[in-house]
């Protein structure tokens, strides 16, 4: 869908000399740019994790600039939507983390995008609290919380596999693969963790 949305609008694109019809064929083309990119990669990790060749690489990182950075990626969306988006930390919480930073991000992000995508009204909330597990290593617990539509018993069922989109008639309007969620499972079990949802 996203490559025929910039074939088509390139095409229009070079037939029309109106400036403001030019800006938004350009902003459709590089939304639509970023959707593609977005999911050439989600297909690139899936295919690494059902190869077994993804790797977590562990470094030092400050958590608190971790939460900055997904807070930074999410506000414009959710304020398009008027959404209220909250990120709650536990006061205690380590100020430096040694981890995959990078997929710890995809797996947040990944789960806000999803609270964004599908709450019309309302708010978005992100707690991350912690437990200790042994001497120098914590157990992170990231929550998202929406006031979105919910998810039924039966689909909950599906929502972590691959290429699965929920209520696709309903849904058809917001963008996505279906990877997302399946990315995030297998992410999260590698890092050591579990993934539930409650609705």
């Amino acid at each position: 869908t996203p490559l025929n949305a910039i074939v088509g609008f390139s095409e229009i694109l070079s037939q029309t000399d109106d400036p403001d019809q030019r800006a938004d064929y350009f902003g459709i083309i590089r939304d639509n740019n970023k959707l593609l990119l977005q999911l050439i990669g989600d297909i690139l990790d899936l295919s690494k994790i059902e190869s077994g060749r993804l790797e977590l690489l562990t470094a030092e990182y400050s958590t608190q600039q971790l939460m900055n950075d997904c807070y930074s990626m999410m506000i414009m969306r959710a304020e398009k939507k008027d959404l209220l988006l909250e990120i709650k930390n536990d006061p205690q919480l380590p100020a430096k983390l040694a981890g995959d930073e990078v997929r710890l991000r995809q797996v947040i992000l990944n789960l806000l995008t999803n609270a964004v995508k599908y709450t019309s009204a309302g708010e978005v909330t992100m707690r991350v609290d912690f437990k200790h597990t042994a001497e120098n290593e914590i157990m992170l617990k990231i929550s998202v919380r929406d006031t979105g539509m919910g998810i039924s018993q039966e689909n909950q069922q599906n929502l972590f596999k691959a290429f699965r989109r929920l209520d696709e008639m309903t849904n058809r309007h917001i963008e996505g693969t279906g990877l997302g969620l399946s990315i995030t499972k297998h992410l999260t079990e590698m890092m050591g963790g579990t993934i539930a949802v409650r609705s």
